[in-house]
C-alpha cells in the first residue's frame, strides 16, 4: 500500500462521506458483533442515527427490537454471503420488511473481521390496519381468502411479510417428499402448517395423522406409533394392531412436540427415516412403508442434544427441510385478520352477532401474547361469550383480560378524518400514561399489560412520559 492509499484508508471522515452517498442502506458489524458504522440512508430507513447505533451489539439491537434476527450471525456461521428477508423496526416502533445482503470481509488469517450489510426496502412501510372499519377488514379477508383458498380452508390467515415468506416456502416444501421440521413457540400454528404441507402435496388424498409425543405416556407411545404383534405384551389384542406409521402409509404422519419423544424410541424413528421400514413391537419381520414424516417442536433441540436427551443423528434426519413460524408479537399485522376470523367463528358457534370496536381492535393489535394465536383465539372466545354488549369496547377488554387498570379512567379519541397511525398513537399514549400513573416501575407495567419491559421503556421514551 503506497502513501496515498494508506492516507485514504485512514481517513474515516472520507469513508463516512463515501458510504453516505449510497442510495442503499449500509451497516457494518465487526467480529465481536458490534456496530462499527452506518450510513445516512440507513438512518433515513430506520430512524436510528449512526451515533446511536455505533458500539451497540447485535444482542442489544434484538433486545431493543431494532431487528428481530441477525443476518450477520448467519454470515459468520456459514462464512459466505447471505441474502435474507428480514423484519425490523423503526425507532417509532413501525415494522418494516427489508432484504438484507450480508457480505463477509476476511482478514489476512482467513477469519471474518467484518460483515457489511446492504439493506433494501422491499416495499412500502406497512401499517397494522389500513383502516379501522369492520367493512374494510371483511373486504381484506375476502381478497385474502380468494387468493389463498387452501389456507382459508385450513384456517390460516395472514398479511405480514414474515408469514407470507413462511407460506411461500411451505408451498415449495410441500411438493417434495422430504422430512420437514417445523419450529416455533407454542400456539403459533405449527399443526396448521403441517396440514398445509399435506394438503398441498402429492399425498393430499392419503391419510394425515397426528400424534403429540408429549401427550402419550412413554409406555404406550412405541405401540401407538409402530403397532404390535399378537401376544407382544399382556393385554395386547389377539390379532395384533397397526400403528400410526403403518396407518399413514401413502400419506403423512405429523409428530408434534418431537422433543418429548423418549430417547430409547428415537433410534427406531431414525431407522424408519433412513430405511423406510420398521418393526412392530414383538415383531421380527420388517414392514416397509411410504409415510412422509413431518415433525414440530417448541423447544431448542440443539440444547436437548447437549443434554443428551435427543439424538444428534435423528435431529439431522428430521431437519432436512426447516420451517420457522414467527411468534405473533413479530407479526402484529396479522392480529386484525385473526381477530375477525375468530369473531366470525364464535358468533356462528354461539349464534351471536357481536362486533369488536375499533379502539379494542387497536389495543389487541398491540398485545404481546405469550400463547400466540391460540391465546388470541381463547381471548376472542371469552370476549364473544361473556361480554353482555353487542359492540365490545376497550372497557370490556379490560374486564375480560383483567389488566387491573382503573375502569373509571376515560380514554377519548376521534376517528373522523384521521389516519390509523394518528388514532393508534393517541390511544397508545393514553394507555401508557394511565399505566405510569397506576404502577411504579416499567417491570410492573409490563406485568399488568402483559408486554415486555423493554417495550414499556421504549413507549414511555417515545411519548415523553
Amino acid at each position: 500500500m503506497n502513501h496515498k492509499q494508506k492516507k485514504f484508508a485512514e481517513n474515516s471522515d472520507l469513508l463516512q462521506f463515501i458510504i453516505d452517498q449510497s442510495s442503499c442502506a449500509i451497516i457494518v458489524i465487526d467480529k465481536d458483533e458490534e456496530v462499527i458504522i452506518t450510513n445516512r440512508e440507513h438512518e433515513r430507513m430506520t430512524g436510528y442515527s449512526t451515533k446511536y447505533l455505533v458500539g451497540m451489539t447485535l444482542s442489544e439491537m434484538i433486545q431493543e427490537k431494532i431487528i428481530h434476527d441477525a443476518t450477520t450471525r448467519k454470515v459468520m456461521q456459514r462464512k459466505e454471503t447471505v441474502v435474507l428477508e428480514q423484519l425490523s423496526y423503526r425507532n417509532d416502533g413501525e415494522s418494516i420488511s427489508r432484504m438484507v445482503k450480508g457480505v463477509p470481509y476476511f482478514n489476512e488469517m482467513g477469519e471474518i473481521e467484518y460483515v457489511i450489510c446492504y439493506i433494501f426496502d422491499t416495499g412500502e412501510k406497512r401499517k397494522l390496519i389500513e383502516e379501522l372499519t369492520s367493512s374494510n377488514l371483511k373486504y381484506s379477508m375476502e381478497l385474502l381468502q380468494l387468493k389463498n383458498d387452501v389456507t382459508k380452508k385450513l384456517g390460516i390467515v395472514y398479511r405480514s411479510p414474515s408469514m407470507k415468506t413462511v407460506i411461500e416456502k411451505a408451498e415449495i416444501v410441500a411438493k417434495t417428499d422430504s422430512t420437514v421440521l417445523i419450529l416455533g413457540e407454542s400456539g403459533v400454528g405449527k399443526s396448521l402448517i403441517a396440514r398445509f404441507l399435506h394438503s398441498n402435496s402429492n399425498r393430499k388424498n392419503g391419510t394425515f395423522l397426528t400424534v403429540n409425543c408429549g401427550a402419550v405416556p412413554d409406555s404406550l407411545i412405541e405401540s401407538e406409533l409402530f403397532g404390535y404383534e399378537k401376544g407382544a405384551f399382556t393385554g395386547a389384542l389377539a390379532r395384533g394392531k397397526q400403528g400410526l406409521v403403518e396407518l399413514a402409509d401413502g400419506g403423512t404422519l405429523f409428530l408434534d412436540e418431537i422433543g418429548d419423544m423418549p430417547y430409547n424410541l428415537q433410534v427406531k424413528l431414525l431407522r424408519l427415516l433412513q430405511e423406510k421400514e420398521f418393526f412392530r413391537v414383538g415383531g421380527t419381520t420388517p414392514i416397509k412403508v411410504n409415510t412422509r414424516i413431518i415433525a414440530a417442536t417448541n423447544v431448542n433441540l440443539k440444547e436437548k442434544i447437549k443434554e443428551k436427551t435427543f439424538r444428534e443423528d435423528l435431529y439431522y434426519r428430521l431437519n432436512v427441510l426447516e420451517l420457522t413460524i414467527p411468534p405473533l408479537r413479530e407479526r402484529p399485522e396479522d392480529i386484525p385478520l385473526l381477530v375477525e376470523t375468530f369473531r366470525q367463528k364464535f358468533n356462528e358457534t354461539y349464534q351471536l352477532k357481536k362486533e369488536i370496536s375499533s379502539e379494542a381492535l387497536v389495543f389487541l393489535s398491540g398485545l404481546e401474547l405469550k400463547g400466540n394465536v391460540r391465546e388470541l383465539e381463547n381471548l376472542i372466545e371469552r370476549l364473544i361469550l361473556f361480554s353482555d354488549k353487542k359492540n365490545i369496547t376497550l372497557s370490556d377488554l379490560y374486564e375480560i383480560i383483567d389488566f387491573n387498570i382503573d375502569h373509571n379512567s376515560k380514554m377519548d379519541f376521534k376517528l373522523k378524518n384521521r389516519s390509523y397511525k394518528e388514532v393508534f398513537e393517541e390511544i397508545d399514549k393514553q394507555i401508557f400514561t394511565e399505566a405510569k400513573r397506576l404502577y411504579k416501575s416499567t417491570t410492573e407495567i409490563g406485568k399488568h399489560l402483559k408486554i415486555n419491559q423493554s417495550t414499556v421503556s421504549r413507549k414511555l421514551r417515545k411519548y415523553g412520559i
